[in-house]
């Protein structure tokens, strides 16, 4: 049984943002101590939630908007980086992301909007705590559930599950275009590469479906290209 909600979740990652701002050494830091001091099922919660939530925000636009923010960045293992550092930011940034990711042009970038470490929080704690590391599987039916609890929460925006390319990338994310990229560095981009493999299942079905008929994502998924 749960003993931490998502309430409380984001109770201490709001606390820790307000304490440690953007020095992410320190953050980790006190979220692990924090997860200690709590015990080991609400260091597993806050395991699991963070999981969900991270699992939820792994949509095609949030995706377009991190490789806008990095376009330097390696596809897979930032995706799931940027997310933690999303989720770090706050309840209120994470859902005014999900809802439109073009939010991020008002926040500021820090430490190359990474978290990788983040993860690490709950899983030192839970080894200090049990003397081994433990997780509930993606695949249980308790962590279904919870998916649909976290979910309640969010509003996605039109258009979030559909795999933009370049040439669309300054309509749908005009602000983070204008912020990250020159006009010359995102011509080069809409000449030069593509966003997404066009081979992909996936990414075919999307694209031919339409913006406003791509559907959102609840589960990990092989994103199909690189950013």
């Amino acid at each position: 049984m749960r003993e931490m909600d998502q309430t409380a979740f984001w109770s201490l990652i709001g606390e820790t943002k307000r304490e440690f701002g953007q020095n992410m050494g320190a953050s980790l830091q006190h979220l692990t101590e924090r997860l200690t001091a709590l015990g080991l099922q609400q260091a597993m919660d806050f395991q699991d939630i963070l999981r969900g939530y991270r699992t939820l925000a792994n949509q095609y636009g949030l995706w377009c908007a991190a490789a806008v923010m990095r376009p330097d960045a390696d596809e897979d293992e930032y995706f799931h980086s940027f997310r933690n550092w999303l989720i770090a930011q706050g309840q209120d940034v994470y859902l005014a992301a999900l809802k439109n990711p073009d939010s991020l042009a008002e926040v500021e970038p820090y430490g190359y909007c990474e978290f990788e470490e983040l993860d690490n929080a709950a899983s030192s704690a839970v080894v200090k705590l049990a003397g081994r590391y433990t997780e509930t599987s993606e695949s249980s039916p308790a962590n279904a559930e919870l998916l649909l609890e976290l979910k309640r929460d969010i509003v996605y925006g039109e258009g979030i599950g559909y795999p933009y390319e370049w040439e669309e990338m300054a309509e749908y994310l005009p602000r983070l275009c204008g912020k990250y990229l020159t006009a010359e560095e995102l011509a080069h981009k809409i000449k030069t590469e593509a966003a997404w493999n066009p081979d992909h299942p996936e990414i075919q079905a999307l694209r031919a479906a339409g913006r406003r008929d791509a559907g959102v994502h609840t589960a990990e998924m092989n994103m199909g290209g690189g950013m």
